[in-house]
């Protein structure tokens, strides 16, 4: 199976977010990747809602930098772990979409949300520990809230 094309077209500076894209592509599950054209990654969002965007005719992925990135302050940008899981979770969230594209028995929505991770936590190496925590404290949250 070939891994998606990787199409970066973007100018915001400070995150390398086409690397990222690489890291996460590398190591997901091979079905999320299962008829996966592209991930294209564009400073921002023309309808200037949504981080990215999963277009199912094109079997494309797009990512908005800008709303992803743009607004971190400096010190996030450097900690890489912070850019990492933002870029990360879109790219999961969409990852989902694409998977389930043809799945009209469930809330799509509500999938993405709870399956992003699932998708990218693969590509966290030494953080897996601390995403595993990160994790358990949510849904511990969710189920109490």
């Amino acid at each position: 199976m070939t891994s998606p094309k990787i199409v970066e077209d973007y100018t915001i500076s400070g995150v390398n977010v086409g690397k990222i894209v690489r890291r996460i592509i590398e190591h997901a599950p091979k079905i999320c990747l299962e008829d996966l054209k592209q991930v294209t990654i564009v400073d921002s969002n023309p309808e200037k809602r949504g981080f990215a965007c999963y277009l199912k005719d094109e079997r494309e992925i797009r990512i908005f930098a800008k709303e992803l990135i743009g607004w971190q302050p400096w010190i996030l940008k450097k900690s890489y772990l912070f850019p990492y899981i933002t870029v990360g979770l879109a790219l999961g969230h969409e990852l989902d979409h694409h998977i389930n594209r043809n799945n009209n028995e469930i809330d799509k929505e509500r999938s993405a949300e709870e399956n992003a991770i699932k998708y990218i936590s693969p590509s966290f190496g030494i953080f897996k520990p601390l995403i595993k925590i990160l994790m358990l404290l949510r849904k511990r949250n969710s189920r109490s809230g």
